[in-house]
């Protein structure tokens, strides 16, 4: 089973507020992004620490997203490194091979590709699915494609 426990400290110092003098006072305005050729990239990174079956793991996720008009796609580069061996003797601090002995592993570097919003008459996804309902919830709440850690699917909404 996968239990991720989120390293909190460094949530919390990423998301802390700026100093009062790092921001714009009243007098000036903070500058706006330039949006004018309509690209919009973002960047995050997670990590975060786990057991996934008897192994101790630490997960050290980033990833990157690019919105172009209607089209948008996100990059990311999952890595889980070995802290402590329960099970058959692995080396420590190596890469969880598991997560990459298939071909469909190599799709988590591209999760998805959308064209769209749901809310356009014309939408579609293709990569993960995550936390999908169809109409109010009745039928279909929460649907998730992948949920086998050793095995990725892609999805196409």
């Amino acid at each position: 089973m996968r239990r991720w426990m989120p390293l909190t400290a460094i949530i919390l110092a990423l998301c802390s507020p700026l100093p009062a003098s790092a921001g714009p006072t009243l007098t000036q305005q903070a500058p706006k992004p330039d949006r004018s050729n309509g690209v919009t990239l973002g960047l995050d990174a997670f990590s975060g620490v786990g057991q996934i079956h008897h192994d101790l793991f630490t997960e050290v996720t980033v990833a990157g997203f690019l919105e172009w008009k209607k089209l948008s796609a996100s990059l990311r580069v999952p890595l889980r490194f070995r802290l402590k061996d329960y099970g058959p003797a692995s080396p420590r601090g190596t890469i969880r091979p598991e997560d990459w002995d298939e071909v469909s592993d190599y799709f988590r570097i591209v999760p998805f590709v959308a064209w769209g919003t749901p809310n356009d008459a014309i939408f579609a996804r293709l990569g993960e699915i995550t936390d999908y309902t169809l109409g109010h919830g009745t039928l279909i709440s929460g649907y998730f494609n992948s949920i086998d850690i050793d095995h990725y699917q892609p999805g196409l909404v």
